[in-house]
């Protein structure tokens, strides 16, 4: 291995570090997508493709590089929220939430929410303990200006809800993760326009 303009090459002048454009193309083109992975595969869940919004859960097996595709969603959509935990994929959308076991194949749901307003999309799920904490998002469109400030802990297991302290804002188009006990937000749309605001909840009190 060799220095040039900073970067670590091998002697074809190739860069190490450089991006890998060999791997297997994805069946299905989308946007608006999420993924998660157990460390054998990714699942890519939902997006809107050239032909419209997809009920497809696209799996890719990071072992030997193979792709399968399923439609397999409760519905047609992108922005979804979700998570992936030992009860199997969570997928939320409009309301409802659905899980998804990749090993088998099979979907449970769509299972009704009782606590969470149906919201249509742009949300956040963010993988806590054993629930899926779901916050945020819109119930009319991202460009309608309705903005969920809500927080809800989902346990998919026993369809259990459990409410979190709001957020002081509603807000979509962010990202969430979870780290220390914690649930931090970042950024995001708020009524029209784009913020800078950080937050943070203790689902566990």
């Amino acid at each position: 291995m060799i220095k040039k303009d900073g970067l670590n090459v091998e002697a074809d002048g190739v860069p190490t570090d450089a991006w890998n454009l060999t791997l297997p193309q994805m069946p299905i083109g989308v946007h608006g997508c999420f993924a998660v992975s157990d460390g054998k595969w990714v699942c890519v869940v939902g997006g809107t493709s050239e032909t419209g919004h997809t009920d497809v859960v696209q799996r890719f097996d990071i072992r030997n590089g193979s792709w399968q595709t399923a439609s397999v969603l409760a519905w047609q959509g992108r922005l979804m929220a979700g998570g992936l935990l030992d009860a199997g994929l969570v997928v939320v959308f409009g309301g409802a939430f659905c899980v998804y076991h990749p090993d088998t194949g099979s979907v449970d749901g769509p299972i009704p929410l009782q606590t969470l307003r149906p919201y249509r999309n742009a949300g956040k799920g963010v993988v806590f303990e054993d629930c899926l904490i779901v916050v945020g998002g819109t119930w009319e469109g991202v460009d309608a200006g309705c903005f969920s400030d809500q927080a809800v802990a989902l346990n998919p297991v026993d369809g259990t809800e459990r409410p979190l302290s709001p957020m002081r804002i509603g807000r979509a188009l962010f990202e969430a993760v979870a780290y220390g006990g914690a649930i931090y937000v970042f950024g995001g749309k708020v009524q029209g326009w784009i913020n800078r605001f950080c937050t943070q909840v203790r689902p566990g009190g």
